[in-house]
């Protein structure tokens, strides 16, 4: 059996849950990348990976770009650990002017690419979330201590990251990782990771707010939750599990397969919110029992 190490999205995703395989699955993918006047301006407005923004088509917007100026709204809930380090390093790496404003949320691997910004504005009800990473491996006690490893290393240099703007020295930072720190935008210019403040949403009130699965997050604010939401990805069928496990958490048909047996009657009994807790204890006993570890 191999440690599933590479850039598959449920390894190094940084959102951890109980309910992971639900975590960053969004029914909109909201990118943009298009000059706008002289300035490139860069939409991310959804999770962070496969199946939201890919750091690839982020870093061919940079290069293709010879302006001086580059303008990014965050609204993300993050994802891929590596993917939002792409972005961060692209747009580091530019020679242009880099302004972000984080429009609605810019949690885990998104609060990463917001430290890129020469300046960093924080809009009306905005925030920034930072946290330790999760992942998943497939194999031995070796191989499992190896990937708890490479979550440490993961984690050291998310914090060497995050310590350019908040001058706090790596260990504080690592608690404020440990804990899940929230921060709105009066703490976040407090703490420097932001710089400006602004009463003026930068989005118009017609544009719906993108609504995410938020329910691997602890000491998640009660005013994100309301704002940002969570829909209902609860799935109805056996055939529903199969293909979120696929879809958002890597596996291959053989172990969807074996969980969506596992769980096939908690499934088809799923009809409120005690029957969905009642699922994601099935397939958290399945699961570890299958040899899948979160």
């Amino acid at each position: 059996m191999t440690v599933r190490n590479d850039l598959d999205p449920i390894v190094l995703d940084m959102g951890a849950a109980a309910d992971y395989v639900q975590v960053f699955h969004s029914t909109n993918t909201s990118f943009r990348a298009e000059v706008v006047g002289e300035a490139l301006q860069i939409d991310i407005h959804d999770q962070i990976g496969t199946g939201g923004v890919r750091g690839a088509d982020i870093e061919k917007a940079i290069r293709a770009y010879k302006g001086g100026q580059i303008d990014v709204s965050l609204n993300t809930p993050g994802g891929n650990y590596f993917e939002g380090v792409q972005i961060y390093n692209s747009l580091l790496k530019s020679k242009a002017a880099v302004d972000v404003t984080v429009s609605g949320l810019a949690a885990s691997a998104g609060s990463l690419v917001a430290m890129a910004g020469d300046s960093v504005t924080m809009s009306e009800g905005a925030f920034i979330m930072v946290h330790r990473s999760s992942g998943a491996v497939l194999g031995n006690s070796n191989e499992m201590r190896e990937t708890a490893s490479l979550l440490d290393k993961v984690d050291g240099a998310q914090a060497k990251i995050l310590n350019s703007r908040l001058k706090l020295g790596e260990t504080a930072v690592m608690a404020l990782l440990d804990a899940t720190t929230w921060f709105d935008g009066e703490q976040s210019v407090k703490a420097g990771l932001a710089d400006n403040l602004t009463a003026k949403p930068d989005t118009p009130d017609s544009q719906p707010v993108t609504m995410y699965e938020l329910s691997g997050f602890t000491n998640t604010p009660e005013e994100v939750t309301v704002r940002y939401g969570k829909q209902d990805f609860t799935p109805k069928t056996p055939r529903d599990v199969e293909k979120m496990l696929m879809r958002d958490a890597g596996y291959s048909r053989s172990e969807a397969r074996a969980v969506m047996g596992a769980v096939k009657d908690t499934v088809e009994s799923t009809q409120d919110a005690a029957g969905q807790k009642s699922l994601v204890a099935a397939l958290e006993d399945a699961i570890s029992k299958i040899g899948k570890v979160q």
